[in-house]
């Protein structure tokens, strides 16, 4: 949930790479929007501007579902995506993955 970056292609071939399920979601759908998508896709970890992760969970709230919210950008009071690549990230090569 972000205007088109290289920031999202990122998590997105990457979960493709690992075989994660993935679902692309419209930045402009609001909570209730968000909570119908959610519903079915029941996702463990989002990744969305800033602006968006207000309406991420109320959707979540609303369903009573728990996820990650992670941010472009940066925000004080939430994980983003900087800090996700260091904290989980290392330089190991493609080829080296198993």
């Amino acid at each position: 949930m972000a205007p088109n970056n290289i920031h999202l292609t990122i998590p997105f071939y990457a979960s493709l790479y690992i075989g994660v399920g993935t679902s692309a979601v419209d930045q402009t759908l609001g909570p209730f929007e968000l909570k119908e998508c959610f519903e079915v896709s029941r996702p463990k970890v989002i990744f969305c501007q800033s602006e968006k992760a207000t309406d991420a969970q109320l959707a979540l709230n609303k369903l009573d579902h728990n996820a990650h919210i992670i941010t472009f950008d940066k925000v004080d009071y939430l994980f983003n995506y900087e800090e996700f690549l260091r904290k989980y990230g290392d330089d190991s090569a493609v080829d080296e993955y198993r």
